[in-house]
């Protein structure tokens, strides 16, 4: 799969043009979009939220891409392990694929209060069917918590956080095949009113 970007750089609003090409192969099953993610989490610094709501990035830890693409390779590479799945990295002409699967990052941090230090996960997720028609299967809103020792190291911290994508990963799944089992057959009044605003 190579994937590019026209124009790569330039000034606020960017209007950006992705392409998509897969060489060899079977067509994919899916698309996964680098999810999304507003401040701080579209930055590679660990993120600390206080419980008083002071929000602090370390300037010495980091992890090693910013948590929506994290979050996103790590869905690609779960998802390619299972035999019966082929899927993609996202763009904007893409090959063709029945699903497509975007988020959005609202926490990925750890959260101190009084009582307890936890690492939080929280993404929101719209999985769409593409064809015939688009349909909206999925959208829902995952949070996973894990209690985490306030002056634990950081390797501890980002072991949890690994074990909540994972959790999050599994559950994604189920929620696919369960939405993919259970679709019955639509009306087009049906269809109307569940299509994907473009």
């Amino acid at each position: 799969v190579t994937a590019s970007a026209a124009p790569e750089s330039g000034f606020a609003p960017l209007e950006v043009a992705f392409d998509c090409a897969v060489a060899g192969g079977n067509d994919p099953v899916g698309i996964v979009w680098d999810f999304g993610a507003g401040e701080p989490y579209d930055q590679p610094a660990m993120v600390v939220l206080e419980e008083d709501g002071r929000v602090t990035t370390s300037e010495v830890y980091h992890w090693i891409a910013a948590p929506g693409t994290m979050i996103s390779d790590s869905l690609i590479r779960d998802f390619d392990q299972r035999p019966e799945s082929l899927w993609a990295v996202g763009s904007d002409d893409p090959v063709q694929a029945p699903l497509e699967i975007s988020g959005r990052v609202l926490r990925f941090g750890q959260e101190r209060s009084a009582e307890r230090t936890v690492a939080v996960l929280e993404v929101v997720v719209s999985v769409v069917q593409v064809d015939p028609e688009p349909l909206v299967l999925l959208q829902r809103t995952y949070r996973y918590e894990a209690t985490t020792a306030d002056d634990g190291p950081p390797a501890d911290f980002a072991r949890a956080m690994g074990e909540l994508v994972g959790r999050f990963s599994a559950d994604l799944r189920s929620d696919l095949c369960e939405a993919a089992a259970g679709l019955p057959a639509r009306s087009d009044e049906e269809s109307k009113s569940q299509k994907v605003k473009n």
